[in-house]
């Protein structure tokens, strides 16, 4: 059942289709608890080479909470979530080179600054959350 489900998000994620969904972020966190570095580091080197894809990828990972302000952004408290699509260093080398892009507006700047300064900031702006 896991490599169906597995299969299925990897294509998903080839074309982009993943983060049309209703909830990526769970579809990512559920992938990363049932099968992990097997099955998520393929999903991960699916939207590597394309920085569109690497932006909502970032963005469905962060994705903490949202309140009155808009969405929040900031690294999963489990640490087995970021091992298991690539590592938390090769994402902290992966979001400063993301961030070097001027062209990169919020909300997926506050998602990959999230994950460089290890903290909680809102997408519409990148302030401090205060969660």
């Amino acid at each position: 059942m896991v490599s169906v489900f597995a299969a299925n998000v990897l294509a998903a994620a080839k074309t982009g289709a993943l983060f049309n969904t209703a909830n990526p972020s769970l579809i990512l966190f559920t992938l990363a608890h049932l099968g992990g570095a097997a099955v998520c580091s393929p999903v991960f080197s699916a939207v590597e080479g394309n920085s569109l894809l690497m932006d909502e990828f970032a963005m469905a990972l962060m994705g903490y909470a949202t309140d009155e302000r808009g969405r929040v952004f900031r690294m999963p408290k489990s640490v087995t979530v970021v091992e298991a699509y690539c590592g938390d260093e090769q994402l902290k080398q992966t979001a400063k080179l993301r961030l070097e892009d001027k062209a990169l507006v919020y909300p997926a700047r506050a998602a990959w600054r999230a994950i460089v300064e290890g903290k909680a900031l809102y997408g519409v702006d990148g302030m401090p959350a205060r969660l």
